[in-house]
């Protein structure tokens, strides 16, 4: 079995992974267990609770609209904060606090302020990104996304989980369990994260550079990575991608 490990690049990866890659990778797994059992009943659970399909389009404009404010904020935030505070902050600020409006929630209004906290993701797809890979081996770096990307897919396995609370009592109360599951156990995976987790060495150098510059300063320097981004085919054709997806 050893051998077999240690032949297999993808198992050693995991097993010989350590500090940030480490606690950012073996905490992914309970992403599946809180958020993605709730997140394909979200909207209708918002018909269920009585929006029409215009306020839910409303609502997906909002979590849009919040969305593009934060990534344009979230560099300038993460370099001041540094990655793994800002992970921390700003997943319970995303997630855990939302999925308790969503749990209580009894009409539109809880839904916008929901969908305004839930834009907030944009900063912690960096920062959790720039946490792991950051002072990973880079000869690595293809296997840690291999497991991510596995880790997500193994969520599927606990989707049945959904569909028997539901069958059993009905979507609303299902849904709000879910969501209150959802905040008990993303609070746990951040703290956790945040216990095993240290500053990054390129985060540590950023929050040294940035500690006497304001966020309009900051934000500025957005003019210079335009430049950068114009003069770098790769870089424009991973813009594009992003966009298509």
């Amino acid at each position: 079995m050893k051998k077999f490990l240690l032949k297999n690049k993808l198992l050693r990866t995991l097993v010989e992974l350590e500090g940030n890659p480490r606690a950012c990778l073996y905490t992914e797994p309970m992403w599946g267990l809180s958020m993605n059992l709730c997140l394909p009943y979200a909207s209708v659970f918002m018909l269920a609770l009585g929006l029409s399909d215009l306020q839910v389009g409303i609502v997906a404009s909002v979590y849009m609209f919040s969305q593009m404010i934060f990534a344009f904020l979230s560099g300038a935030i993460i370099d001041k904060m540094g990655r793994r505070k800002s992970t921390m902050i700003f997943d319970f600020l995303s997630w855990s606090l939302p999925c308790l409006i969503w749990a209580f929630s009894q009409g539109f209004w809880f839904f916008v302020v929901a969908a305004l906290l839930n834009g907030m993701m944009k900063i912690t797809t960096v920062s959790w990104d720039c946490l792991m890979v950051e002072d990973a081996p880079k000869d690595k770096i293809t296997q840690i996304y291999s497991w991510v990307f596995i880790c997500g897919n193994m969520s599927a396995l606990f989707a049945p989980i959904s569909s028997i609370l539901v069958s059993r009592l009905t979507l609303v109360p299902a849904i709000r369990i879910l969501y209150i599951n959802a905040f008990v156990v993303m609070t746990a995976k951040l703290l956790i994260l945040y216990k095993f987790s240290t500053e990054t060495a390129v985060g540590r150098v950023r929050q040294e550079a940035t500690r006497n510059m304001t966020m309009g300063q900051l934000l500025s320097g957005y003019k210079g990575a335009l430049g950068k981004i114009k003069a770098s085919r790769g870089m424009i054709f991973a813009v594009v991608i992003s966009i298509l997806v």
